[in-house]
């Protein structure tokens, strides 16, 4: 009974409930409470149902109404279960090799329905990596589109390559066109009771990508009430997501703007400028971004930014306090920062007044959500030390696909490898990556310290601080560092500046002018790397 109450007060706050009286939309749900309610291909039913022609998704193409995105999806999902008899029926896995666009929301949707598994695929990764994932996760399908196919060039595949979206020069060899397969397969298809999961993979950062599977209905719709409780999302909100949907952030983004039925605005391709029109054109009212999208947003003329935005969701990555101040200040009080990880979904989440009043707290633990912060022999720290960061958050993370579980867990929480202190109240404040952290002459310094500073100076637009050799003192900091453009910064105008405002031992040995800073597709920076280039 105390979850449906939960349930009815997130969904009343979401538009979704009329007062006094559950929506049509809720009912399913609430009627399949006992048996974990299959919320997001549900929800897409319900919504197909009620609110047939309104809009769903907003792509590079055009508009794609509820009942075509439902009706789609049940053809795909007829598809799919008919491939996967084909290949013997022994494999639920689907791979997902598409740019953001109704095609990725259309596979999702398609593999919730019949009880199968996604797994989204990194649409920048080499022939390496995609072989490497083709092999873990040994999917009986692939999906692709015109930009990704390319990349399976040269790799030996035994499985059909499903072609999605339009092909103006044609199908490339190996792949088989989705529309005319779609034609031939039914519009209706019954709900199935089998559980679907989805392999979201880590940005590769250190290494290979790793598989982390995931659920992808009944305890998720907890998930999507403990987010009601802190983000104001509302079933008539317009949200834009801007990250690749194979990234946790916009693919937890998208599962629930699907289940509270927004109108998702996505483009295959972040620029900063065309998304700035995007979403004034689409009326944005919700939006998730990472950092790096953040500040490459802000770089933009006040005229260009959306001016009616309510939310703004970031995470994947520290929103330094400039960072956040700069939001503030251009778009109000919109920010809401997620903490988690691939792993194990979010953890905290900080609202607009609870940044302005603790700044750089990335939240305290929600409802059945735990952090502890833990010493290096798994004992809890004392309030306000530093330590290891563990997180229970209800995702059971079982182990990394094909490999077992190969990350710390102590007493049933997961570390990720973050660390940071928890004040007195309980709220959460991190200061890095322990394998980031740099050890000069003894002194242990974790590279966000020196970053938020150079963050501060008005003629940088970017930075990131690692370890390199160092003869005498073990290690020192290099700066690498991205002027903003026609700006006259140099190395030693720098130092100078950090000079006043940082501890000698902590400014940075080397400053290294750059253009740009290496990323990954996640807009994580490639610190590895950047070691590696300065002989690490």
């Amino acid at each position: 009974m105390a979850r449906i109450l939960k349930l009815l007060r997130a969904f009343h706050g979401a538009g979704m409930i009329r007062p006094h009286v559950p929506a049509p939309s809720l009912l399913p749900s609430l009627l399949r409470m006992p048996f974990r309610p299959r919320s997001l291909a549900t929800a897409v039913t319900v919504h197909a149902t009620l609110r047939g022609e309104e809009i769903a998704v907003n792509d590079d193409h055009g508009d794609t109404s509820w009942r075509d995105l439902h009706e789609r999806a049940n053809r795909l999902g007829h598809l799919l279960l008919r491939l996967q008899a084909e290949q013997g029926g022994d494999r639920r896995r689907v791979a997902i090799l598409l740019r953001n666009g109704c095609p990725f929301v259309l596979a999702t949707i398609a593999c919730a329905r019949v009880g199968l598994d996604g797994a989204p695929m990194n649409t920048w990764a080499r022939a390496e990596e995609i072989r490497h994932i083709l092999d873990t996760q040994r999917p009986f399908a692939l999906l692709v589109d015109a930009h990704t196919a390319p990349l399976l060039e040269g790799l030996d595949l035994d499985l059909p390559v499903l072609l999605a979206g339009p092909t103006p020069q044609g199908p490339p060899p190996g792949t088989r066109p989705l529309e005319p397969l779609l034609a031939e397969c039914p519009a209706t298809l019954p709900p199935t009771r089998e559980g679907a999961r989805i392999v979201m993979h880590t940005s590769g950062t250190t290494g290979l990508p790793k598989g982390a599977e995931r659920q992808v209905d009944g305890d998720s719709l907890d998930t999507v009430v403990r987010f009601l409780q802190k983000v104001p999302l509302r079933q008539d909100d317009v949200f834009a997501l801007a990250p690749p949907l194979f990234h946790t952030l916009a693919w937890g983004m998208m599962a629930i703007g699907l289940v509270l039925g927004c109108r998702l605005v996505v483009r295959e391709r972040f620029d900063a400028a065309a998304f700035a029109r995007v979403l004034r054109e689409q009326d944005a009212t919700a939006l998730t971004m990472v950092p790096v999208m953040v500040r490459r947003l802000l770089d933009q003329p006040d005229d260009a930014l959306p001016t009616g935005l309510r939310i703004l969701v970031t995470s994947g990555a520290p929103m330094t306090q400039p960072l956040r101040d700069r939001v503030r200040e251009r778009l109000g009080d919109v920010h809401h920062d997620l903490y988690g990880s691939t792993e194990t979904g979010w953890a905290t989440i900080a609202t607009p007044a609870e940044m302005k009043e603790r700044p750089g707290t990335v939240g305290r633990p929600g409802d059945d959500m735990i952090v502890r912060i833990l010493d290096e022999d798994g004992q809890e720290v004392p309030t306000g030390e530093t330590g290891r960061v563990f997180m229970g958050t209800g995702w059971e993370f079982e182990g990394y696909t094909g490999r077992g579980n190969d990350r710390d867990r102590v007493g049933g929480l997961l570390t990720v490898g973050d660390v940071g202190h928890v004040d007195a109240e309980g709220w959460l404040y991190l200061s890095g990556r322990a394998d980031d952290m740099i050890i000069r002459g003894g002194e242990n310094i974790y590279p966000g310290e020196v970053e938020v500073v150079l963050e501060r100076h008005p003629d940088l637009a970017e930075s990131v601080v690692v370890g390199v050799p160092d003869e005498e003192l073990g290690e020192a900091l290099r700066a690498v560092v991205v002027p903003r453009a026609g700006t006259p910064l140099d190395a030693d105008t720098l130092r100078a500046w950090l000079d006043e405002r940082l501890p000698r031992w902590k400014v940075p040995r080397d400053i290294v002018l750059a253009e740009a800073l290496p990323r990954n597709a996640a807009g994580k920076v490639l610190r590895r790397q950047l070691r590696d280039e300065a002989g690490a």
